[in-house]
């Protein structure tokens, strides 16, 4: 009987060294997970703390968002929001939600954008320069010149 016993003992030893190594692993595998973070998880907490909310829950409460929304945030799958919580999110954060959706990342570079910009920037330019020609121009006085017939 002691044989069958000591083979008992081995599968029982067996099975829990499997089971110490499975969580081990798994907490190995979460940590790492959890100490990269989600895709947004820096610029929103940057955001957040511009704004005094102090945690997740605090935005959530804020913002009415719900906790799975909250989390599609995070990993960038905002595709999955509606438009009024983009919004209300920020309003939270206190940005305006093209600058928020920038910011997140959300809204490429729009090149016809970025162009009237240039040209903008080009034409503040040429007014400045066209600015600083009149001033340098010499005020002539008119008023001794008198047309005579």
């Amino acid at each position: 009987m002691i044989p069958n016993n000591l083979n008992f003992v081995y599968f029982l030893l067996a099975c829990s060294t499997s089971l110490v190594l499975a969580i081990a692993a798994l907490r190995l595998l979460f940590g790492t997970v959890y100490a990269k973070g989600n895709r947004n998880d820096q610029i929103l907490l940057e955001l957040m703390k511009q704004r005094g909310i102090s945690n997740w829950k605090a935005l959530r409460a804020q913002s009415g968002l719900s906790n799975a929304g909250l989390w599609l945030l995070r990993d960038g799958e905002v595709d999955e929001l509606k438009w009024g919580e983009l919004n209300q999110l920020a309003k939270v954060v206190g940005l305006p939600l093209p600058i928020f959706l920038e910011k997140l990342g959300l809204i490429g570079e729009n090149k016809e954008l970025e162009e009237c910009r240039a040209e903008r920037s080009k034409l503040e330019n040429q007014l400045k320069q066209l600015v600083a020609e009149k001033q340098a121009l010499p005020v002539e006085d008119f008023t001794n010149m008198v047309e005579v017939d």
